[in-house]
């Protein structure tokens, strides 16, 4: 091995998480193992779970809400105009 090799191999052995292992090939490790080898749970991704969640929560009252004004005699263009949206897009609402 030359003196070179040897002193990166020397540099890598005293970083905390070793970005290659002297004999492999294998690629950096990514972001993700790294923070989940730290002991940390992924935050970012526990926190979009819970946005979509909220978000389909939000989505199924807003479409009961309408589907109410409808049974009670208001038009879908109606309640886009209260709602500030198109007729359309109440309908859209309504589909899914």
């Amino acid at each position: 091995m030359s003196s070179t090799a040897a002193a990166r191999t020397q540099l890598l052995a005293q970083l905390p998480v070793p970005l290659l292992t002297p004999a492999s090939s294998r690629p950096p490790p990514t972001a993700r193992r790294l923070f989940l080898q730290a002991g940390l749970k992924s935050r970012p991704r526990a926190q979009a779970i819970e946005h979509t969640r909220l978000a389909r929560q939000l989505a199924a009252e807003r479409r009961d809400l309408i589907q109410i004004l409808i049974a009670d005699g208001w038009s879908q263009a109606d309640v886009g105009r209260e709602l500030g949206v198109s007729r359309q897009a109440i309908q859209k609402m309504l589909a899914c």
